[in-house]
């Protein structure tokens, strides 16, 4: 599937991701800063960008990143594409999120986004694997029921009613 004549195809999103991955892993930084956006080097000063891209690769390498989701949206007149990997780097489980415009018929950084996973939280806590995977599952449903209450909307105060005596 090709796009229109000026618009990047949509496959070539993960194509787009491949090379971000193998410019970091090679720590060309100012590659990928140099061709990212317009909007990405107008919001994000180098040394900002250069830093961050250095903590990512501080993770350790990584596999092959898998993609979860893929999302597309307009912005300002331009299409952008917003995919999620699930991405497993030696020191980190992580969420991938990657935002790229398209510019004139290619896929260019606009932007991303790094979340560490629990399932590292776990393996970091207990390296000695001495858990029973019972204990491990008590303690996740422990947690995911934190979160679900987190996500609840706060309670509302109802008004008092009071009683009124009859006649």
């Amino acid at each position: 599937m090709t796009g229109c004549a000026g618009e990047a195809p949509y496959e070539d999103v993960d194509k787009a991701t491949a090379l971000f991955f193998h410019r970091l892993e090679g720590e060309q930084y100012d590659v990928i800063y140099d061709d990212s956006s317009d909007y990405y080097r107008e919001t994000v000063t180098r040394p900002s960008a250069l830093e961050s891209l250095k903590q990512v690769k501080a993770l350790g390498n990584h596999a092959t990143p898998a993609r979860v989701q893929m999302l597309f949206e307009t912005y300002k007149g331009n299409r952008v594409a917003e995919p999620v990997y699930s991405v497993l780097f030696e020191q980190a489980r992580t969420e991938f999120t990657l935002k790229f415009m398209d510019d004139g018929g290619e896929w260019k950084l606009m932007g991303f986004a790094v979340k560490q996973r629990l399932a590292n939280w776990w393996s970091e806590h207990n390296s000695d694997n001495r858990v029973s995977s019972f204990k491990k599952a008590i303690a996740i449903a422990a947690i995911r029921s934190l979160s679900f209450f987190r996500r609840q909307p706060a309670p509302v105060a109802l008004p008092k009613i009071s009683k009124r005596s009859p006649g």
